[in-house]
C-alpha cells in the first residue's frame, strides 16, 4: 500500500480487492480516495473498460462473477457493501455509480448506510432521456513490433491510442429499460420506505411505480 499506484490493483485480478473490501476496510477506504469518476480530472483506463468499473466492487461476495455476467440475474446481486464504513459507502455512491449501467442501477437502493435512493430519484425525474455523449470504446490495441531504433515504440503507442479515446462519457440515457431496472431495484431496497417515497412521487406517472 505504500506504492503510489497501489489504488489501482483493484483492477488487477479480483482476489486483491476482494481481500481489502473483506477485511482491510482501511486500506479499501483508502484506495476509494484515490480513485476518481469519469469527468473528474483526467481520463483513467477504468472509466473506458466495463469490465474494470468501479461498480463492481460491490459484488465481491460468493458467486458474484457467474451473477454479473447474467442480465437476467441483476436483481439477485449479492453485495459485500453491508461490510463497509458509511464513509466508504458514501465515496462509492459518489464515484462509482454515477451512470445508468444496470449494475449501476441495481446498486443504488442496495446500499445500507447512505441513501442512494436520492439518486434513483434523480434519474427517474429525468425519464425519458435521451443519451447525452456518444460513449468512447476501448476496441482492444494489436501490439506490433516497434521498428529498431525506435523511440517510445509500444509504451508510446499505447499512450496514443489511449489519448485518441478523448473524454469518458458515461451512459446517462433513461428510457424503459432504465426505467424498468430502477424501479425493479426500488423492490430489493435496505430502506423500504425511503423507496416507497420514491415510488409513490411517479405512482400516477408509471404504471409500474404502482
Amino acid at each position: 500500500m505504500k506504492r503510489d499506484d497501489s489504488h489501482l490493483l483493484l483492477f488487477f485480478g479480483h482476489n486483491f480487492a476482494k481481500f481489502l473490501c473483506k477485511h482491510r476496510q482501511d486500506y479499501f477506504h483508502q484506495c476509494l480516495t484515490q480513485l476518481t469518476a469519469p469527468g473528474e480530472g483526467s481520463p483513467e483506463f477504468y472509466h473506458f473498460e466495463d469490465q474494470m468499473r468501479l461498480a463492481r466492487l460491490a459484488t465481491y461476495s460468493p458467486g458474484w462473477s457467474k451473477r454479473i455476467e447474467q442480465q437476467s440475474m441483476l436483481k439477485q446481486v449479492v453485495t459485500s457493501t453491508l461490510q463497509w464504513h458509511q464513509e466508504t459507502q458514501a465515496l462509492f455512491l459518489k464515484k462509482a455509480l454515477v451512470s445508468t449501467q444496470s449494475l449501476d442501477l441495481v446498486l443504488l437502493p442496495r446500499l445500507e448506510y447512505v441513501d442512494g435512493t436520492e439518486r434513483a430519484n434523480e434519474w427517474l425525474e429525468q425519464h425519458p432521456k435521451e443519451q447525452t455523449a456518444a460513449i468512447a470504446v476501448d476496441k482492444g490495441f494489436v501490439m506490433v513490433p516497434p521498428p529498431r531504433g525506435a523511440g517510445q515504440g509500444i509504451a508510446g503507442d499505447v499512450e496514443r491510442r489511449f489519448l485518441e479515446l478523448g473524454k469518458a462519457e458515461i451512459k446517462d440515457q433513461v428510457k424503459s429499460n432504465e426505467l424498468e431496472q430502477i424501479l425493479s431495484a426500488l423492490g430489493f431496497a435496505d430502506d423500504a420506505l425511503q423507496a416507497l417515497r420514491v415510488l409513490g412521487r411517479f405512482a400516477g406517472q408509471v404504471k409500474k411505480a404502482k
